[in-house]
């Protein structure tokens, strides 16, 4: 065997291989990052009285129960009324949990709204935190 591939055998396969399970375990752990918090980015796509929502919405508060109160679903309900309301102003942007943390302190409804920024605040630390 030559050196090249000595080398493609030895180290270069192996990096490959690392890499490749290293992106798939990352992938299935965003993938389940976004079933949970999937809802806090999503509503754009479904009406604030959508079962599926408050369900979502519901086992989120279940998960973090010190974090969410119980009544996180009907305030973030609310929220969405008025995202959509700033959105068709065209105050709020779209697409993002990003977008619409800062939307909440753009418009400065942030205060009306605290629980909904802190799920908002969980769900955009675990990937700066997943690094």
């Amino acid at each position: 065997m030559s050196s090249q591939q000595t080398f493609e055998a030895t180290t270069f396969y192996v990096i490959f291989d690392q890499l490749k399970s290293t992106l798939e375990k990352r992938i299935e752990a965003y993938s389940r990052a976004l079933q949970i918090f999937g809802v806090l980015t999503e509503y754009e796509s479904t009406s604030d009285e959508d079962i599926h929502v408050a369900d979502a919405v519901t086992r989120l508060v279940g998960m973090y129960t010190n974090n969410l109160s119980s009544d996180f679903p009907s305030k973030f309900r609310q929220c969405i009324c008025c995202v959509k309301e700033q959105r068709h102003y065209e105050i709020a942007p779209t697409g993002s949990a990003q977008m619409m943390f800062q939307m909440l302190y753009t418009a400065v409804v942030y205060r009306a709204f605290p629980k909904t920024e802190v799920g908002l605040r969980i769900y955009l630390s675990l990937m700066a935190t997943n690094c």
